[in-house]
C-alpha cells in the first residue's frame, strides 16, 4: 500500500468511493459533488 497525496486526478475515484459507502444507508441523499477544500490544508 502507498499513501500519497490527495491529487484532482482523483476526484472521480472519490466521488464512486463516497457514493457506494452512502448507497445502502439512511443517508443516501448526503452525496456532495465534489471533494471539500480549505484555505489553509495542512503542509509535509
Amino acid at each position: 500500500m502507498e499513501i500519497r497525496r490527495y491529487e484532482q486526478t482523483d476526484e472521480e475515484g472519490w466521488l464512486r468511493c463516497r457514493v457506494l459507502s452512502f448507497l445502502d444507508t439512511a443517508y443516501f441523499d448526503d452525496v456532495i459533488r465534489e471533494k471539500d477544500t480549505y484555505e489553509n490544508p495542512l503542509s509535509n
